[in-house]
């Protein structure tokens, strides 16, 4: 594949950073020595474990110790790198049946705003266009949109109200099409999960959505995904991550919407 073409064409986002060593800073560190002048945006998932934001994709114990805070993540690819971090949080749901506190979002906020400010009066960089956040658990997503959509005070530094949000990613499939995903695959019944996300979505009026990411594992090939794309209610120019893809499948591009490829590396 010709990176440098495609750089040219997209943007283009990692999953998880190193997939074979998932949500690891030192791994990330490594993939940004080889590939920084490909990659745009770094989704990480994020969970929350005695009131820290932590890299893990899920709240199993040896994970999250191999994982690193919120804060080393901002300074490598933000600070460092001038980079998206793609914040993707992962809520304790109940079906992994484990003791881990659950994923507390008020708290997530408050500690953001906090970083956000040292940031400004550290090196005068406001990291709120540099940070994505997303949720596939349906529940936890709605609270994460009250909370960004309501007034801000007056920003301590600069005593203006914030107009600007932080930039939230709508997830197409939610979780619970994964957990069916699951259960219906092991018996060869994937068909069925795959057309149940195909009818919900295109009912729904997405317009309000300038950020939404689609698994095409949830779909038969290429040609079915840019079927369910085109028959979307979405705005024009809308930003739209396609994800799950490995390395050697060329770029998509759609007239009217901001494509974004996310490969594993």
């Amino acid at each position: 594949m010709n990176k440098k073409a495609i750089a040219k064409q997209i943007k283009v986002s990692c999953h998880h950073g190193d997939i074979n060593n998932p949500n690891q800073l030192f791994y990330v560190e490594k993939l940004i020595e080889r590939e920084n002048d490909f990659i745009d945006i770094y989704e990480i998932d994020f969970v929350m474990f005695k009131n820290k934001i932590i890299s893990s994709h899920d709240y199993d114990i040896d994970m999250i110790y191999k994982g690193s805070e919120l804060i080393k993540w901002i300074d490598l690819i933000i600070i460092k790198n001038n980079k998206i971090l793609w914040i993707d949080i992962k809520e304790n749901l109940s079906i992994f049946c484990n003791s881990y506190n659950q994923f507390n979002i008020y708290l997530f906020f408050k500690q953001l705003e906090i970083i956000r400010k040292k940031i400004i009066n550290d090196i005068n960089l406001d990291i709120i266009n540099f940070i994505w956040i997303s949720c596939q658990e349906t529940n936890l997503y709605d609270k994460i949109i009250e909370i960004n959509n309501k007034k801000q005070r007056p920003n301590s530094v600069t005593q203006e109200i914030r107009e600007n949000k932080w930039i939230i990613v709508y997830d197409i499939p939610s979780i619970d099409s994964y957990i069916y995903q699951i259960i219906l695959g092991t018996i060869g019944l994937n068909c069925i999960i795959n057309d149940s996300v195909y009818n919900k979505y295109i009912q729904l009026d997405l317009t309000q959505y300038k950020y939404i990411s689609i698994d095409q594992s949830f779909f038969y090939d290429i040609h079915d995904l840019l079927e369910f794309i085109n028959r979307l209610i979405l705005s024009k120019n809308t930003n739209i991550v396609l994800y799950n893809f490995k390395l050697n499948i060329p770029p998509i591009t759609i007239p009217d919407y901001n494509i974004i490829m996310q490969y594993d590396f």
